[in-house]
């Protein structure tokens, strides 16, 4: 895997996510895609936040981050994250 341009600790965190946390963004990549696609407003991130169990601030958060660098690792669960969309 080539990850240029990330620093030593951030290439670490990702090539130690498990496979849920890849699930996990993968899901939430879907998801935002979706709403990027449809348009961003209050109404759409309400639903996004819905499917994903999170909070609005939680949405809007990771889709900066998204809109920055599209693509899912920027989408990981945070070391120590609690996982409420894997409520499978």
């Amino acid at each position: 895997m080539q990850f240029a341009g990330l620093d030593r600790a951030a290439k670490a965190g990702i090539e130690a996510a498990s496979d849920l946390q890849w699930e996990i963004a993968g899901r939430r990549a879907s998801v935002l895609d979706t709403l990027l696609a449809s348009g961003v407003g209050t109404a759409r991130v309400a639903e996004a936040a819905r499917e994903l169990g999170l909070s609005m601030a939680m949405v809007y958060r990771l889709l900066a981050r998204y809109r920055r660098n599209r693509v899912p690792s920027e989408l990981l669960p945070k070391r120590g994250a609690v996982y409420p969309e894997t409520t499978i």
